[in-house]
């Protein structure tokens, strides 16, 4: 008995830190920090845990409290979403490094600790029975390290993209409670009734409470026409009568026109009208890394691409764009996988790379470094072009981002063009004086592409890009509409050291609280 309880433990253990850092990405993302928080967070609360049990087994109380203890663990699992709002509190009042500690101790710390306190409470009861304390203690951590293995394949493969993470703190507080009680209420006869009723008030108040709130991100918004929770994020489909969006982690992805049928958002037509540059002889290839909607495939088939590759790490854009944003599931090939690992081991050549990827709040760092640009430029055909799109900064002197991936295109050996005047200028300083992000978009070519090309007719332009004054002068007039930044800092991010996600924090929380 004491060695199931021992692996439930472990079991646990891994379920609480899984869980925890899933329900901070929405607030604080899934960075190095908030990792380095969970872990940290999860290491001290074990050692508190790992000590008091010892001071437990030193006064002669270890019989006593490992039942009880792991009874609450299950009661604050089972409260665990009713804890998270406190992390928008926390999230308000924080900056990223401090804030991912803060959700961290306020998800993890106390039922971590009463789970590591009793380690040492069963370790003593096996070395009771005649058993040596190296060999009680090893065995105990081996069970309990056995259920954390296989807590964390169950919970992080199966569990929570499966029933989400309500789900699995209802199914998991649930089972092991009931499993706690039983074994309780089978040494204590006594009290059955008692505690049971009590325990079933509490229990039920809890539930109501925690699950009464619909699992809908943005539910004001319009109406859900899809939600799904995994270890990738809180994916949504949101319609409204004019549109269709697509939310990560609560912030804007996708913006699809239902009267257009096409993007609402002027950056997808500004990437078209950028890559209609590449002569009609050239447009053989086309990948995507980062699908979302996929309102990109259908800007790339009118410009008559005649294969297109999408890749993404998560399968569940395949689907919402198949299914909610008109996207042909015939019209390109979808690979599961990260995007810069994919190119690598890709023998393919391809006449045009976007890179349109956004985790909810941040963008994965990995795919903007130096390295990561060496290796596109491998997989790009003479005149191919690569196509940027990132979150940052209107103002020129505090486009930091921007200029780091200009650095990096640069010391690769592409020459980069930033899109001037995005948005008009009322709307542009605005978002200046408000310090609001949002997109900026490099091209990139490795040949002298846009000298020879000095604009393109506008005829051949997307139907719907051919609607967006910004799109027609980009296409008439290239040179008045970009210009390439000679005077970078000449410290592009790297596999090494990149400050991305740090960088990022503030502006994505400031452009998500603007839409909200």
């Amino acid at each position: 008995m004491i060695y199931i309880l021992a692996f439930i433990e472990g079991f646990l253990v891994m379920a609480f830190e899984l869980l925890a850092a899933r329900f901070i990405a929405p607030y604080f993302g899934n960075s190095i920090y908030v990792w380095t928080a969970v872990l940290g967070l999860t290491m001290i609360s074990l050692l508190i845990g790992y000590f008091l049990g010892g001071r437990i087994v030193h006064i002669g109380k270890h019989n006593k409290f490992p039942l009880p203890t792991l009874i609450l663990s299950s009661i604050i699992l089972l409260m665990l979403p009713t804890i998270t709002n406190l992390l928008k509190v926390i999230s308000n009042n924080f900056d990223l490094v401090f804030g991912s500690l803060a959700a961290a101790f306020t998800l993890l710390f106390f039922p971590l600790v009463l789970l590591g306190s009793v380690s040492a409470q069963f370790i003593q009861q096996i070395s009771e029975k005649d058993t040596l304390a190296g060999v009680s203690s090893g065995n105990i951590y081996s069970v309990s390290t056995m259920g954390g293995v296989i807590g964390t394949f169950l919970i992080g493969l199966y569990m929570i993209p499966h029933v989400g993470m309500r789900g699995t703190c209802l199914y998991l507080g649930l089972s092991t409670g009931l499993l706690f009680l039983t074994i309780y209420f089978l040494q204590h006869k006594l009290i059955l009734k008692s505690f049971l009723f009590l325990l079933g008030i509490i229990g039920s108040l809890f539930l109501i409470q925690s699950y009464k709130t619909p699992t809908s991100i943005s539910s004001d918004l319009g109406d859900t026409l899809y939600f799904s929770d995994s270890m990738m994020g809180k994916l949504e489909v949101v319609k409204t009568k004019r549109n269709t969006f697509l939310l990560n982690n609560g912030a804007i992805q996708s913006k699809y026109s239902l009267k257009e049928g096409a993007s609402s958002l002027l950056y997808t037509h500004a990437i078209a009208g950028a890559a209609s540059f590449l002569p009609v002889q050239n447009r053989n290839k086309a990948l995507l890394i980062g699908l979302a909607a996929g309102t990109l495939i259908n800007e790339l088939l009118n410009l008559d691409f005649k294969k297109i590759e999408a890749v993404d790490i998560d399968p569940r854009t395949k689907y919402i764009s198949e299914n909610y944003f008109d996207v042909d599931k015939n019209s390109f090939d979808f690979i599961e996988d990260d995007g810069r690992h994919y190119l690598r081991k890709s023998n393919e050549l391809y006449d045009l790379i976007i890179i349109d990827v956004s985790a909810g709040d941040s963008q994965p760092f990995h795919l903007y470094t130096l390295e990561a640009f060496k290796e596109y430029k491998n997989k790009l055909s003479e005149d191919g072009m690569i196509i940027i799109n990132i979150l940052d900064l209107i103002q020129r002197s505090k486009f930091t981002t921007t200029e780091k991936i200009g650095d990096g295109l640069l010391k690769a050996g592409f020459k980069p063009y930033l899109l001037k005047n995005l948005y008009g200028k009322q709307y542009s300083a605005f978002c200046i004086k408000n310090e609001i992000p949002h997109e900026k978009i490099i091209v990139a070519t490795q040949s002298n592409l846009f000298d020879r090309v000095n604009n393109v007719d506008e005829r051949k332009l997307n139907k719907c890009c051919s609607k967006i004054q910004y799109v027609r002068s980009l296409s008439s007039n290239w040179h008045r509409m970009s210009e390439l930044k000679i005077n970078f800092s000449n410290t592009p991010f790297t596999d090494n050291l990149s400050k991305m996600e740090l960088m990022s924090y503030k502006k994505s929380k400031k452009l998500k609280s603007n839409l909200n």
